[in-house]
C-alpha cells in the first residue's frame, strides 16, 4: 500500500483513492520541484509568491524561511543559491554568464 495525498488541478484533495492501475498507467506525473531537505523532518521550497519555505511533514506546518521581498531586493537579475551550515547567511549570484552546460561564472553576494 502507498500513501499519498493527491489533488486535483484546482488544488483541493481528491476524493478517490490512487490506485496502482494509475501509476501504472502514467495517468499521473509530478510536476517539477524545486525542492531540498532544510532538516531531519523539513523540506525547503521557493513557493508561488517567491518566498522560500519550509514543510513540517511531522506535524503538517509550513513556515516562511526567507521573503520573496528580501530575496528580489538583492538584485534584479540575482539567484538564491543557498545557506550557511548553520542557516544565518544567505548566498546569492548575479552577473551569471553561462560558460557550457551547467557551469557559469558570477558575482557572489553573502547576507
Amino acid at each position: 500500500t502507498v500513501s499519498c495525498r493527491t489533488f486535483n488541478g484546482r488544488g483541493s484533495l481528491r476524493s478517490d483513492p490512487y490506485s496502482f492501475e494509475d501509476f501504472i498507467s502514467g495517468g499521473y506525473s509530478a510536476k517539477s520541484f524545486n525542492g531540498s531537505w532544510w532538516s531531519q523532518n523539513e523540506l525547503q521550497w521557493s513557493d508561488k509568491d517567491g518566498n522560500l519555505v519550509a514543510w513540517n511533514f511531522e506535524d503538517d506546518t509550513t513556515s516562511t524561511i526567507v521573503s520573496a521581498d528580501l530575496l528580489y531586493s538583492v538584485a534584479a537579475n540575482s539567484k538564491f543559491k543557498g545557506f550557511s551550515p548553520d542557516a544565518t547567511q544567505l548566498l546569492f549570484a548575479y552577473n551569471i554568464d553561462p560558460v557550457w552546460r551547467h557551469s557559469f561564472t558570477a558575482t557572489y553576494l553573502v547576507l
